[in-house]
């Protein structure tokens, strides 16, 4: 019986090892999109500006309207959490730039936003990031040397899916994003409004809108530890439509309170500001992300700042 389980064992060992360059790649992030832009910026040498943020930065900077060669390494669902670590220990350590513009919009700041501590709880426990951070468990590093042993084990999650072995199609690639990190999804949509997104909006992202002090903190940290570390740093605001801002419980008394947290963070860090405001519906793809236009639009204002 042993005989046969180690036959089994080595057979299945051999298989993978067979199969393993026609097999899309475990995911050790939290996102597959995080996992395709780690493996982007690996390659990339030259990086001049780095821009980091949630969706709502990874739709509204092109990095080619860009002065100086740039890559686009924001997250989409990215919390200000979230957004502080992937650039202060992954995006800014691999990419070296001169410029970090670190973009931020209310759904950031709020700490009532919900379903955010969900998202922060997948993040944080990736395999890949607690590697990059030093927090690995004696568990995660046992499971990280066995994968580098075995196959089987590194690809166990998408052996057990047999419909990935016949179509092995990557979960993200560059028809969601482009080589310098520009997300593509929002691009060519015409502005959507309904019903039920002006209700998430209200009801997830200004879900009770104040400007949470734990948010508010990781914020100003990212912005003075990128100050600290000799970076120039950009601060910029992207624009939201009119059904945004009345969408706060407060209408727009709200997002003023939000526009004067995020000033009273980079005027002390010396940062310059770009605030895009309330733009029309034309050139946008929802209430807070821009369309192709308005992508090219918002680009051409961050532009100047990040000029040599």
């Amino acid at each position: 019986m042993l005989v046969g389980v180690l036959v089994a064992v080595v057979v299945a060992e051999v298989g993978a090892r067979a199969a393993a360059g026609r097999l899309p790649e475990p995911q050790r992030w939290s996102t597959p999109e995080a996992q395709y832009k780690v493996e982007q910026m690996a390659g990339r040498r030259g990086v001049e500006v780095a821009v980091v943020g949630s969706s709502v930065v990874d739709v509204s900077i092109d990095p080619t309207r860009l002065p100086r060669p740039a890559y686009n390494a924001s997250l989409g669902a990215g919390t200000i959490r979230m957004v502080r670590t992937f650039a202060l220990d992954v995006a800014v350590p691999m990419l070296d730039p001169d410029v970090v513009v670190v973009g931020v919009s209310s759904r950031e700041l709020n700490g009532n936003a919900r379903g955010q501590r969900e998202l922060e709880d997948e993040f944080f426990r990736a395999p890949a990031l607690r590697r990059r951070t030093g927090t690995e468990s004696m568990a995660d590093v046992v499971e990280r040397v066995a994968g580098e042993v075995s196959y089987v084990v590194r690809y166990r999650s998408v052996l057990r899916d047999p419909g990935r072995w016949i179509d092995p199609q990557p979960s993200w690639d560059e028809r969601s994003t482009r080589h310098d990190g520009l997300y593509l999804g929002f691009l060519d949509a015409a502005y959507r409004a309904t019903p039920e997104v002006l209700a998430r909006t209200r009801g997830d992202a200004l879900h009770r809108f104040t400007v949470g002090r734990q948010e508010l903190a990781a914020f100003r940290s990212l912005v003075q530890r990128l100050a600290a570390d000799g970076r120039r740093v950009v601060v910029v605001v992207p624009p939201v439509s009119a059904d945004y801002v009345r969408a706060y419980p407060r209408g727009a008394a709200d997002h003023q309170r939000f526009l004067d947290a995020v000033a009273a963070v980079a005027g002390p860090a010396g940062a310059p500001l770009v605030v895009a405001g309330v733009w029309d519906d034309s050139l946008m793809a929802d209430p807070l992300h821009t369309n192709r236009e308005g992508t090219a639009r918002f680009s051409d204002l961050v532009a100047p700042h990040v000029a040599p």
